[in-house]
């Protein structure tokens, strides 16, 4: 432990000697102001199944992936859907607005019945009917 407090010791001199600059300060990773970022999420890259039987007697599988605002420790304030791709043709449906999944479409990870509005990070919920399809959402997010 020793070796490696003068070793990072040694590397902090040698940067300082070679006119780089850095600050041991810390600042708040909240923005005081809300901020507000769009997200696009994919069903193969960002989405996981969580299981089946959500809307019947039609019945879909429930796919969630995981929204969380850019800097640490900031809460979310609102979300909500912008568009999907493809637009037509689509087995891909928004939790509540398209499809009953026993959740909303937005929902807290820690209880999934629940909004994630005040939370660190939130579920959004889809349901499909095929295994097959490449889906998109965007998305926009305000937090602070």
């Amino acid at each position: 432990m020793k070796l490696r407090t003068r070793l990072a010791l040694g590397v902090v001199s040698i940067a300082g000697c070679l006119g780089f600059s850095y600050s041991l300060h810390s600042r708040s990773l909240s923005p005081s102001q809300p901020a507000t970022q769009d997200f696009t999420l994919q069903r193969a890259r960002d989405y996981t199944h969580v299981g089946g039987n959500v809307d019947c007697p039609n019945c879909k599988d429930l796919f969630s992936a995981t929204l969380t605002p850019p800097m640490a420790g900031a809460k979310i304030i609102s979300i909500v859907w912008l568009r999907r791709r493809p637009t037509v043709n689509n087995h891909w449906y928004r939790c509540q607005a398209e499809a009953k999944c026993g959740r909303p479409e937005f929902s807290n990870p820690a209880n999934p019945t629940e909004e994630c509005n005040g939370q660190t990070s939130c579920l959004v919920n889809r349901a499909t009917d095929d295994g097959v399809g490449s889906y998109e959402d965007d998305f926009r997010m305000t937090y602070q």
